[in-house]
């Protein structure tokens, strides 16, 4: 106890030599952090008119220049109110979001009531110091009311998956200090400044993960200019060239390192278009080794993809090419991959279409994440994209009981494919079409080989029946 208690007060110290010029109005700097409270009510995505029970949660956040709290995203996903309080002043002050970026999973929060900032320094943002730094994790863990500081050293860098928005990786830096509930959102601090964001665990005890001060600036500077737009991908799929077959195959010199792409995407978008076999050699000047990764400017060894994330969605990236004994440079824009299972949703309400009984939804991660485990119609579909960001896979989520429904009500979690031979990009054509149907029947066709056949008169005529007896409150939200 008395070791805990020294490296405690120590730590306190070593944070305050930080603010020792500060005037002597300025507060204990710890004050700057402060505990995150939220209600929060999440979409029913099975039963998409439905909300699910509300649930609370607690989190670190950290004030930032501009009287603004920095957090992670994911402590206020689906808020319906929150608060901020300084350390055990029993005061809890509504705080509503001002800025979000659920990719970075960071957000920005403001409080209305200016005095809650009386007496503190803001915390500036520093620079990500190299693995072997010693760092200070400050923050709430486990809904305490005491700020709790503990050490920890950055044992790596690296571009890993950020669980709030799964399909993307962005840089972080691993620390061998454990990130509990509570502390996400709370600062690492070195030499009085923010290095980085408490976020998420790692998989064994006493890891945990910190977001990149990289990230932590890409968004602020979007914040600044007043749009959000997030990171953008290249568009190809790659393998790395250990193998000297794979080389000599490609015809590379013995100087010449990089990485080969095995598919180009839907959405890439590059002048000239690159092509199978491609072999990126370098991403603006930057030297791609045969393992994928590259030395940036700091001297770290890290995934090329980090070049990606100080971009926005709409730059471009410059591609050094090795194709057919020559080389040449590509210009490619960052653009989003147009999901056949959709991103996680955090924001509005989840899209449906009410026939009688038969519930028409969208798929996304959302949806899933209501599952134990992902059924198994699905699961072929998460390497799938479409042409375009308008196209939705349209899924029977649920049959209702219902007359109507009487021998189907077996069927959910089933793939549209058609409706009387006919295919529709979104839920919106589907209603569209139904809605221009008077009568006779509707044959929908499932990818499992399915098929429901409906007389169009008795499942209009059930729907305010179902609507009724469900109480559901509108037949769609397209």
């Amino acid at each position: 106890m008395k070791k805990l208690s020294f490296f405690i007060l120590t730590s306190l110290a070593y944070l305050s030599i930080a603010f020792a010029n500060e005037p002597v109005k300025q507060n204990d700097p710890l004050s700057a952090i402060v505990k995150i409270t939220t209600m929060a009510c999440a979409p029913d995505f099975i039963q998409p008119w439905a909300m699910s029970r509300q649930g609370g949660g607690s989190g670190s956040g950290v004030i930032i220049n501009g009287n603004l709290i920095l957090t992670n995203a994911h402590n206020v996903s689906y808020a319906t109110y929150i608060t901020v309080e300084r350390e055990r002043n029993g005061k809890p002050t509504p705080a509503k979001i001002k800025a979000i970026n659920h990719q970075a999973d960071l957000a920005l929060l403001e409080v209305e009531d200016k005095s809650f900032f009386e007496k503190i320094t803001p915390f500036e943002i520093g620079e990500t110091p190299p693995a072997q730094t010693q760092v200070f994790v400050v923050g709430y863990p486990v809904g305490g009311d005491g700020i709790s500081i503990t050490q920890g050293v950055i044992s790596r860098i690296e571009r890993i998956e950020f669980l709030q928005y799964p399909y993307e990786s962005h840089l972080a830096a691993q620390l061998d200090a454990a990130i509990n509930p509570g502390n996400s959102g709370g600062p690492i601090i070195l030499n009085g400044k923010i290095v980085g964001i408490a976020f998420q665990s790692g998989q064994g005890d006493g890891i945990g993960y910190m977001i990149h001060t990289d990230i932590i600036k890409h968004f602020l500077n979007e914040v600044a200019t007043g749009e959000v737009r997030g990171f953008g991908e290249i568009g190809f799929l790659y393998q790395t060239l250990e193998s000297i077959d794979m080389r000599n195959f490609l015809k590379m010199t013995n100087n010449q390192s990089g990485i080969v792409i095995t598919k180009v995407l839907k959405h890439a978008k590059a002048t000239p278009a690159l092509k199978l076999y491609d072999v990126i050699l370098s991403i603006d000047g930057f030297k791609i080794l045969n393992n994928g990764n590259i030395k940036n400017e700091r001297g770290e060894v890290v995934n090329f993809g980090t070049i990606l994330d100080r971009k926005r969605l709409g730059d471009n990236v410059e591609l050094e090419i090795w194709r057919d004994g020559k080389t040449f440079t590509a210009t490619c824009e960052l653009t989003k991959c147009n999901y056949k299972v959709k991103p996680p949703i955090y924001s509005g309400n989840p899209k449906y279409l009410l026939l009688g009984g038969y519930v028409f939804t969208t798929l996304s991660l959302s949806y899933l994440n209501e599952f134990k485990s992902t059924p198994t119609t699905f699961i072929h579909l998460f390497p799938e994209e479409y042409e375009s960001p308008d196209c939705e896979t349209i899924i029977v989520s649920q049959v209702l009981g219902d007359e109507s429904t009487e021998g189907f009500k077996g069927i959910s979690n089933e793939v549209l494919v058609s409706v009387n031979g006919k295919t529709f990009k979104n839920l919106k054509e589907l209603a569209e079409y139904m809605d221009s149907l008077k009568e006779g029947y509707a044959i929908f066709v499932m990818k499992s080989g399915a098929h429901i056949i409906a007389n169009v008169e008795s499942i209009k005529k059930a729907t305010p029946r179902v609507m009724k007896n469900y109480k559901i409150p509108s037949d769609r939200v397209l």
